[in-house]
């Protein structure tokens, strides 16, 4: 199950909606893509505690310096805030890669 990241920024039940799947069928592999940006470090907290080994979350952060040159409304500090709280809890990251882009006239 794809679930991708607008989900987690603007769907206000996401957690209740990951964590319905994961009770009914835990082994089911919720595949959540995002940049990340605007969570707060309890929310990653209450993300990774219903995630499990099954599941994968992947960081699509757009830029370094400056991210929000490249995904507009973004917050890299946030970005980072997620990435480190989920590695701190038990997840690892499946797929991160951070691009610096050039802007060419």
């Amino acid at each position: 199950m794809n679930l991708v990241g607008f989900l987690i920024n603007f769907c206000k039940d996401y957690l209740k909606i990951v964590e319905y799947i994961k009770s009914t069928k835990p082994t089911c592999h919720v595949y959540t893509i995002t940049n990340g940006s605007y969570k707060t470090k309890e929310w990653w907290t209450n993300f990774a505690s219903i995630s499990n080994e099954y599941d994968t979350i992947n960081f699509s952060v757009d830029g370094y310096d400056p991210n929000d040159l490249y995904r507009v409304n973004s917050n890299f500090e946030s970005i980072m805030l997620g990435m480190k709280q989920i590695n701190e809890i038990y997840m690892s990251y499946r797929n991160f890669t951070l691009c610096k882009f050039k802007i060419c006239k």
